[in-house]
């Protein structure tokens, strides 16, 4: 209740917002503010956190995308027949054949 006082005495003599504020914080601190200004080291505690986040979902991305490019360089791929024997076109001839007709 004394703090209220004294930001009611400090109205009726004439003082500003911004002038009972710098009062208040040059007595307690910037502890008292709502909010730190965003001035000096005050802004360095702004942007750190967001910068942080930042950096790390960049190395997140980065790390995983080498993860999946190398998990995809070292999986075997698949062999392909590119030419079937004759063997097995004449099995097929004859099934399509019998099929047909």
């Amino acid at each position: 209740m004394p703090r209220k006082q004294e930001i009611a005495t400090s109205i009726a003599e004439g003082k500003g917002k911004e002038e009972i504020l710098t009062a208040y914080v040059a007595k307690f601190g910037e502890k008292v503010l709502s909010a730190p200004t965003t001035t000096g080291f005050n802004l360095a505690a702004w942007i750190t956190p967001f910068l942080a986040l930042l950096v790390g979902g960049i190395i997140v991305s980065l790390i995983s995308l080498r993860w999946n490019r190398k998990r995809t360089l070292e999986e075997p791929k698949p062999t392909v027949v590119s030419e079937i024997t004759d063997e097995y076109r004449a099995q097929l001839k004859k099934e399509l054949e019998r099929f047909e007709g």
